[in-house]
């Protein structure tokens, strides 16, 4: 088989240079015509199982008047919750905050009285 195509390689014809008479034909050819005419015929397909399923996508699941208050309902009802979620979040994190505070100051007051008391010790010892 070799041979045969040999010159179909070199040349890159089904033609022999040398004489006049035509070669047979390249047998792969036929498959790639094949090839290129299945691919368009899965192209076309595709098309239309797209242009079908676009088709499908636009039906609305739900009757549209219904399916969009009961949406916005539930939205609100989420966004209303994640407010409150919010608010209270913002109340514990002040209300920890004073919690520190109030624990600094109790610290350091109760590291000026130490002093005080230390300061008095020394004061009545000498």
């Amino acid at each position: 088989m070799k041979e045969r195509y040999s010159n179909i390689n070199e040349t890159g014809s089904i033609y022999d240079k040398k004489s006049t008479e035509i070669k047979d034909e390249n047998p792969f050819q036929n498959t790639r015509r094949e090839l290129y005419q299945d691919e368009l015929n899965d192209n076309k397909e595709s098309e239309n199982r797209s242009e079908e399923r676009n088709k499908e996508n636009k039906r609305p699941l739900y009757s549209e008047p219904a399916y969009s208050s009961e949406y916005r309902e539930a939205m609100q009802k989420m966004k209303s919750r994640s407010r409150e979620l919010d608010e209270i979040k913002k109340g514990q994190e002040l209300e920890l905050s004073k919690m520190l505070e109030q624990k600094r100051q109790f610290k350091i007051q109760r590291q000026r009285n130490l002093k005080r008391k230390q300061n008095f010790r020394k004061a009545l010892k000498n």
